[in-house]
């Protein structure tokens, strides 16, 4: 939930990346599944926003800070830079 997301990843991160003086977090949010028979809803993704000032520093100290708050396997970083947009994943197997 948004509350949770903002508390487990989004608040340490934004920490990290501002003692590190390397960007801060922008925002973020959650997509929830549609609700099954039960009516219970499940979290499909989360999206952190990220502003790095520094791209060169900052890119793995926010890899290792994503890692280091337990981001699941398969977790992807997508970020556009110098008007072209990428996709990479968090940590390998």
């Amino acid at each position: 939930m948004p509350l949770e997301r903002g508390a487990k990843y989004e608040d340490p991160l934004d920490a990290i990346l501002k003692k590190e003086k390397v960007g801060e977090v922008a925002g973020g949010g959650t997509q929830m599944s549609d609700q099954d028979k039960d009516g219970k809803r499940t979290i499909e993704w989360i999206g952190i926003d990220v502003d790095l000032t520094d791209f060169k520093r900052g890119l793995p100290i926010l890899k290792s800070g994503l890692i280091k708050l337990g981001v699941p396997e398969g977790t992807i970083l997508e970020y556009t830079r110098d008007g072209k947009d990428h996709s990479e994943k968090v940590k390998e197997r």
